[in-house]
């Protein structure tokens, strides 16, 4: 893979790496000193991998191809300085002014701070983990109009 450096940088990097953003760049040699850590990263298939646009990003990311217009659609006016996908998959991360502004999960759309969630058409609510709670209630007090304890005593009777 050709790695690529600035005029006047020391660190050799895949063309894609946020160090390049908006910088005139030379192909680098093998003497041109070490790899960034994040393109190493990348290059050993760990950490982010970066895309140019939205639209290539969920090309490679998996959300549903039928969920697409309604995510670019929310997302349209974050204008992001960088997009990636972390090496597990589980979002898409739209960053300005180095920091994330949005997440793009495959069921929904999360802005950061808690401004904003929207979810998606497939999305289905989890329970938190485990089994749902059984609520279990016995029959009816007919004094009190409300529901006994499963032993029969009603929160109301005191006799």
């Amino acid at each position: 893979m050709t790695l690529y450096r600035t005029a006047t940088g020391g660190k050799r990097h895949v063309r894609n790496c946020p160090h390049l953003r908006d910088k005139d760049v030379l192909e680098a040699a093998e003497t041109d000193g070490e790899v960034c850590t994040w393109c190493a990263a990348e290059l050993n298939g760990q950490g982010r991998t970066y895309y140019d646009t939205v639209h290539q990003a969920l090309e490679r990311f998996g959300a549903e191809r039928t969920n697409w217009p309604r995510i670019t659609s929310l997302v349209f006016d974050v204008a992001p300085s960088h997009v990636w996908i972390p090496a597990s998959s589980p979002y898409i991360a739209l960053a300005r002014d180095g920091k994330v502004a949005v997440w793009v999960h495959r069921t929904k759309v999360e802005w950061s701070e808690g401004e904003r969630v929207e979810h998606l058409p497939d999305f289905r609510p989890g329970a938190g983990g485990g089994s749902p709670k059984q609520e279990v209630w016995g029959e009816k007090c007919e004094k009190h109009h409300v529901l006994r304890a499963r032993n029969g005593s009603c929160g109301m009777c005191f006799d």
